[in-house]
């Protein structure tokens, strides 16, 4: 989801008149001609609205999403990543003013890039991703050509569930650090109202309809599927993780595949994990624990000190449930590991949060390493559909 709501008028403020904005209108055929390097008038957001309003609403939400998103990455230290990531290439001139336009020159001049970047700043934003398992090796052929089926389940599914969905726009990709194929859509919200003022101070009530993100990703090598959104109703998750699955996969999600895909009540043991190459240590830094229904679901929650010895919780284990059988009756619904990943000479820390069927893994580097590290510690559910 959107860190911010997106504000159409203040980008457009910030990339005006530059030549990203010039190349960009003309590139969305925008029936649209700002002066090179005038400044915004009044005039010209009116102009600039009647222009996209006399596009097709297909093209609207396109613009809407790829503004969005350039919106999304128009602050310094994505403009370093995208930089980075595109070391020994062409870079955006240095003339070009503020980071909006220049995160529209990296949109269409490297769109490869600003799609992988835009994705890994937005997982990190995510509180969890649903993790289900489907057959390995599904062809999808060229992924784009999954697109139109990927936009009409999910708008389909908005509509007929929550009631929106009247525009819908997606993009398709390949993260290449782990071959996991991405579908990236935003499906259109009901309105909203922002407060604004007019340029002479008169407070003003600005209409818009935010943009709902849902990400889907599936690992051919081991049929792991991934699915991010708003949605936190588990009979609404599975029907839209069941739709998306068969529109672009052709696949079949038995909905208990999503009961379990991690197997959490290992850490009520002691936790010794085999420690890889590049890992410098592992423990358990909090624990949440479930009664039973008869008991009415209570929970605990255990939490230790980032500096704690990796056997503190299992010390906090023993002083609240004892050496009895009551820590059996109980099962963890949540945890948190704490693992030391080794970075070009120093030690970093990194938090897994780990549901029984979700976690807050996405498609970076790092998280494929934190990913192998589960199974190697045989954390992950090991069961096949």
């Amino acid at each position: 989801m959107s860190r911010r709501a997106f504000p159409p008028d203040e980008l457009l403020a910030t990339v005006f008149g530059t030549s990203p904005f010039i190349e960009y209108c003309a590139s969305r055929s925008i029936p649209f001609e700002p002066e090179a390097d005038g400044a915004l008038e009044p005039d010209d957001r009116l102009r600039w609205q009647k222009a996209i309003a006399g596009l097709p609403p297909e093209a609207q939400a396109i613009i809407e999403l790829e503004l969005s998103q350039v919106s999304e990455l128009a602050h310094r230290d994505s403009i370093y990543r995208l930089i980075d990531v595109c070391a020994g290439k062409e870079l955006p001139s240095d003339l070009i003013p503020g980071e909006a336009a220049q995160a529209l020159w990296f949109l269409l001049h490297r769109p490869e890039v600003f799609q992988e970047v835009f994705f890994h700043e937005e997982a990190l934003r995510v509180e969890s991703w649903h993790n289900a398992a489907l057959r390995p090796g599904l062809d999808l052929g060229r992924h784009s050509d999954r697109l139109p089926a990927f936009e009409r389940a999910l708008q389909s599914f908005f509509q007929k569930s929550e009631g929106t969905g009247r525009y819908c726009a997606a993009k398709s990709y390949v993260v290449a650090e782990s071959n996991c194929v991405v579908f990236h859509g935003r499906v259109c919200d009901r309105r909203r109202y922002l407060e604004t003022f007019t340029e002479s101070g008169k407070p003003l009530l600005q209409p818009f309809h935010p943009a709902t993100t849902v990400i889907f990703a599936y690992y051919p090598e081991d049929g792991t599927a991934l699915l991010k959104t708003r949605l936190t109703a588990a009979r609404k998750v599975t029907a839209l993780f069941q739709s998306l699955c068969f529109a672009v996969l052709g696949a079949t999600l038995d909905a208990t595949s999503l009961d379990r895909r991690f197997d959490l009540d290992r850490l009520k043991e002691p936790f010794h994990p085999p420690l890889t190459e590049g890992v410098n240590g592992a423990r358990v830094k909090a624990l949440e624990l479930a009664y039973p229904a008869s008991e009415g679901r209570r929970r605990i929650r255990l939490e230790t000190n980032a500096a704690d010895e990796p056997e503190a919780i299992q010390e906090l284990l023993k002083h609240h449930f004892g050496q009895g059988s009551l820590l059996s009756c109980v099962c963890v619904s949540y945890a948190e590991l704490q693992v030391k990943l080794a970075l070009r000479g120093r030690t970093k820390n990194h938090i897994i949060r780990l549901w029984p069927n979700r976690s807050n893994l996405n498609q970076s580097k790092t998280a494929e390493t934190l990913r192998r590290c589960l199974h190697s510690w045989h954390l992950t559910d090991a069961r096949k559909p």
